[in-house]
């Protein structure tokens, strides 16, 4: 189209109304069609800011009651229709960008999307709902991202400081790994405030050079922990270590005791952090009257008076008074350690058991 001997499209457009353009894609066959095109090519070696297309909106009035919304870019999809076997895609938008700039300016960059929103009452980045009839759980997906191994695929910044971060990375096997980052001092803290149980599936859990096994299954829950006859010790004035009592000629039990009748055993047992320990009770071939004593334990210098100790028969219940275990750090240096006195070398003991709640 021309006006007065030159292209409409040399012109600038401007309208003072809506502009509504309607395309039906009419007829049979495959075919690759766009209803509206833009294509802009930058040449020359001008530096340019700008956008290929540019949505501006501003609401300059002052509202009346109830709601205005207005959006910047609003895109509706329907599909309704019944394709037998052939495949229905559609895809709200999509982006791709080759980023293969040449030059040794290291700070080249290439973003997918920019979000700004900066106001002063509910502002959101990103609000998605996603739903289907159709599909399993596994084909809806709220974000897919396939980012190559070893970069970030979240990336969070704090506002203070971009130097200080929080970022997740999966590579090869899904192995993933949660980082974070304080620029200036090593200050990066993870907390979990969890309103409910931590609930976690694994093989092994490592910790830096080390990995330790998780323990195995009901040797300790939320509200006790089993301790094993090979857990105990003998003490020191004994001369003799302590032995299996293996009676399985007869059919009858196992269980540890002392050779000499005057020596005595200790196990520790370790606290779960944030637990404290309420009550133990050994288990053994006889009962004896105050054959249990329990004390606190500070594994790191070895004390036992953090707190007074507990004195109880073997077979019954000992009450610990006061309970032992602290909150917080400090409930890492308190644990326990149980010291049953037989009183006789025929008296074997079976294990004990350490009933926990939290603190």
């Amino acid at each position: 189209m021309k006006w007065i001997g030159q292209h409409i499209w040399d012109f600038i457009s401007r309208f003072r109304n809506k502009i509504i353009q309607e395309y039906t894609y009419d007829g049979d066959g495959s075919f690759s069609d766009n209803a509206t095109d833009i294509s802009v090519t930058q040449e020359g070696t001008l530096l340019r800011w700008g956008s290929v297309v540019n949505l501006y909106y501003k609401l300059a009035g002052n509202l009346a009651s109830g709601v205005n919304i207005m959006r910047g870019l609003r895109i509706d999809m329907d599909d309704t229709g019944n394709h037998g076997a052939r495949q229905s895609k559609m895809y709200g938008i999509e982006i791709d960008i080759d980023g293969n700039q040449l030059g040794s300016n290291t700070s080249n960059q290439s973003v997918g999307m920019i979000i700004n929103n900066n106001g002063s009452h509910i502002c959101q980045g990103i609000d998605i709902t996603v739903g289907g009839a159709g599909g399993d759980a596994h084909d809806s997906m709220g974000i897919r991202q396939s980012i190559t191994d070893g970069s970030f695929e979240l990336l969070h910044e704090s506002s203070a400081n971009p130097a200080d971060w929080f970022g997740t990375i999966t590579t090869t096997n899904g192995a993933t790994t949660l980082q974070t980052r304080d620029g200036d001092a090593a200050l990066a803290h993870m907390t979990l405030n969890i309103d409910g149980d931590i609930i976690f599936t694994s093989n092994s859990i490592g910790t830096g050079a080390e990995t330790y096994k998780p323990a195995p299954s009901g040797a300790w829950n939320e509200s006790f922990i089993k301790v094993m006859p090979n857990e105990f010790i003998v003490g020191d004035r004994a001369t003799d270590p302590l032995v299996i009592e293996d009676d399985e000629d007869s059919g009858a039990e196992f269980g540890v005791r002392t050779v000499n009748a005057l020596d005595v055993m200790y196990a520790f047992v370790k606290i779960p952090r944030d637990m404290k320990a309420t009550y133990v009770t050994v288990y053994a071939s006889s009962s004896v009257v105050n054959g249990v004593t329990v004390y606190p334990y500070n594994f790191q210098n070895g004390e036992n008076d953090a707190v007074s100790s507990s004195t109880g028969n073997v077979g019954a219940q000992v009450a610990l008074s006061p309970n032992i275990g602290a909150s917080g750090v400090a409930g890492l240096l308190q644990d326990l350690v149980i010291k049953v006195a037989p009183g006789s070398n025929s008296i074997y003991v079976h294990g004990a058991m350490v009933q926990i709640t939290s603190i």
